[in-house]
């Protein structure tokens, strides 16, 4: 039972007998949400919730006791490659993305965004100390660090040298405090300005020190994600949106920022609506009470570019649909509902979201679920009943597209894809066959521009992807709209 609104709900953590009051929450719903994380980061010997009313009277409502002690740091295998020129390259953004995901098991014990651990002194200390995580991190830098030639020429021991390196920069606390000052008093702008007037070679550690100093004074997930978005203003510069969208991405590539934000998420719908709601899409869906930052990044993502935040979240759906989970435990029928609007929602006039693998997710789910209950449809079948589905042929042709450049996609398969592509072209007369009569003649010559880009960038036999743009020019040039 959720008690009334003027409670106030704290949560407690302890650890070696040690109690810390980890943070207060107006919504019981979110209080519930963060204690879950919390038992999932394996790191508390008891989480609790109290109810706190205005006499400060409070009652437990929520306790998990466990016997687990600290868990060993586990190191994962890192997925990328990052090519560096100088030690400072270790402060952006791709490098912190993938040492994060290396430091994942201990970032998400800590609740700590890599941003913030390259410039804390102690826990890098701590970390480098621990001789066996120390040699495993080392380990998988040393596999995806691509080094300049002038790093090259220095000689063996890159990795250890780099790490090294950051840890020293953090003796430097002092002579970066200037830069957070500067984002406390004139926000993003007066922080980019203070950084044009640094040094070229410090001008990313200043940046990730500002932020990080930032984000160090609250300590869950969803504060740190509010804290990021309380930086975006309309009057944003462009490299400031930048800057802000990298630090956003990187705090939602953790899973249990994510899993905090779902808040009461449980079936694979709400999931999936709470993610496609963070690139600016309504599913439409009944989604769940979620954390307060949500419905604020769905906001910003309808108004302003976010490719770093848009590629994290879009990696995140395309693991949750390439799973074995039903897309809804409401039935059939609901689950049908479900993967329209997830087409509908991430397939447009210029592409699909995700690029091949995302539309190749989408027809293996629509194999199965769009079946017959008793036996999956073919692949044709399945591209056929998803491109039914879509508005215009410009979003049949830039699916196509997209599936046709997918890493899996088999010999035969492709053959189907050329000739259905083929077809849908020679049935076209005008661009209004091809985006509808709704748009506008400038909306249409903007989709042609953006249409053309992609099928000149496309993994299209040249001769067809050729004629294709020369069709294209030709309705232009002929005013066929």
């Amino acid at each position: 039972m959720l008690l009334r609104s003027n409670v106030i709900f704290e949560i407690r953590t302890e650890l070696r007998g040690s109690s810390h009051i980890d943070g207060i929450y107006k919504d019981q719903r979110e209080a519930l949400a963060r204690a879950d994380a919390l038992i999932g980061q394996i790191k508390y010997e008891a989480v609790r919730i109290f109810a706190v009313d205005p006499s400060l009277r409070e009652k437990m409502i929520f306790e998990k006791i466990t016997s687990i002690a600290e868990a060993p740091i586990r190191i994962m295998p890192a997925d990328d490659v990052i090519t560096l020129s100088s030690s400072s390259d270790l402060y952006s953004f791709r490098f912190r993305l993938m040492l994060g995901r290396i430091l994942r098991n201990y970032l998400d014990r800590e609740n700590i965004p890599v941003i913030e651990l390259i410039h804390n002194r102690e826990r890098l200390t701590r970390l480098t100390k621990d001789h066996k995580v120390y040699t495993q991190v080392v380990s998988q830098l040393k596999k995806v660090l691509e080094p300049s030639d002038t790093l090259k020429k220095q000689g063996d021991g890159l990795a250890e040298r780099l790490l090294t390196d950051v840890l020293k920069q953090t003796n430097d606390f002092e002579s970066f405090l200037p830069a957070a000052t500067a984002l406390d008093h004139g926000g993003i702008t007066g922080l980019l300005q203070f950084i044009e007037t640094a040094p070229e070679s410090k001008r990313s550690i200043l940046l990730t020190f500002a932020l990080a100093k930032r984000l160090s004074t609250v300590t869950s997930w969803t504060q740190k994600i509010e804290t990021i978005i309380s930086l975006f203003g309309e009057s944003i510069s462009e490299n400031g949106l930048h800057l802000l969208d990298e630090a956003l991405a990187e705090l939602l590539d953790g899973a249990t920022a994510i899993k905090e934000i779902m808040g009461a998420a449980t079936d694979l719908s709400e999931v999936l609506d709470v993610l496609v709601g963070l690139l600016g899409i309504d599913l439409r869906l009944a989604a769940p009470r979620t954390a307060a930052v949500v419905p604020r990044i769905r906001a910003i993502s309808r108004t302003q570019q976010l490719p770093a935040t848009e590629e994290i979240v879009l990696r995140r759906i395309l693991k949750t649909l390439d799973g074995s989970m039903r897309l809804t435990n409401f039935g059939r029928d609901a689950e049908e509902t479900v993967l329209r609007r997830l087409i509908i929602g991430l397939c447009d006039s210029v592409g699909c979201r995700g690029g091949g693998s995302m539309a190749l997710a989408l027809i293996k789910r629509a194999r199965s679920v769009l079946g017959n209950g008793i036996e999956d449809l073919s692949f044709d079948e399945a591209v056929n009943e998803v491109c039914s589905l879509l508005p215009n042929k410009s979003s049949v042709i830039s699916l196509i597209i997209s599936l046709k450049g997918a890493p899996t996609i088999t010999e035969g398969q492709s053959s189907f894809l050329l000739k259905k592509l083929a077809e849908i072209f020679l049935q076209t007369r005008n661009l209004s066959d091809l985006f509808g009569d709704t748009l506008e003649k400038s909306e249409k010559e903007q989709l042609v521009q953006q249409l053309a880009i992609t099928l000149a960038a496309s993994a299209l036999p040249v001769d067809l992807s050729r004629n294709l743009l020369l069709r294209l020019e030709s309705f232009v040039k002929q005013g066929k709209y």
